[in-house]
């Protein structure tokens, strides 16, 4: 899909009710590489406490009166130091899940430009991109995460993540060049891409 087909399916589509969110919101960052829309994942600092070496979007707590879309763009700045004025907000996902039982704003965006990008590094590893033609001719396998002691029946590819989780789910999984994708910000990507394939 091109740029312009996006934008014109998020304008088409209709306000549904939607759960409420719970303080914090993600961008969901689409951009043109390589002659190609791009999703840009980050990849979560080791140093932090919580989820340390995860992919994930860049979001977080939304200030006191802040709405979600200025919350995500915001907190984009501070982690990737990406100027608002690069970023275009194309709509509202569906809330995710997160896995603290709290309901997520996602807020899939275009990102006009990479150049002067400045990674937080206290909170950002690094950052990649993967098609959306990828994903889109790649379902995601799907696998229920138990949690400890149970880790011999846990999916392989998330093994090292599962001690910084408490609740049973399901869940998509990606694997893109070494990078697992996986969660939330998978469950963010696959109702992206269910948006886009809506008639």
């Amino acid at each position: 899909m091109t740029r312009r087909q996006i934008e014109e399916r998020f304008q088409g589509l209709p306000a549904k009710p939607l759960p409420p969110v719970h303080g914090a919101a993600v961008l969901l960052p689409l951009l043109e590489k390589d002659g190609e829309v791009q999703i840009l994942f980050e990849v979560r600092s080791k140093a932090l406490r919580h989820q340390p070496g995860e992919t994930c979007l860049p979001g977080g707590k939304l200030e006191p009166e802040e709405n979600v879309e200025a919350g995500a763009i915001r907190e984009t700045g501070e982690e990737l130091g990406i100027a608002a004025g690069h970023i275009h907000i194309l709509g509202r996902l569906k809330p995710a899940l997160h896995s603290s039982g709290r309901f997520i704003a996602v807020c899939p965006a275009w990102v006009d430009t990479l150049e002067g990008l400045c990674i937080q590094e206290k909170e950002v590893d690094s950052v990649f991109t993967v098609p959306l033609a990828w994903l889109q001719s790649h379902p995601p396998k799907y696998a229920v995460y138990t949690l400890l002691p149970d880790m011999d029946n846990a999916p392989e590819e998330l093994k090292q993540f599962l001690p910084y989780y408490r609740r049973e789910r399901e869940t998509p999984i990606w694997v893109y060049e070494g990078h697992v994708i996986w969660g939330m910000t998978a469950r963010s990507v696959v109702e992206l891409l269910e948006t886009l394939r809506l008639p």
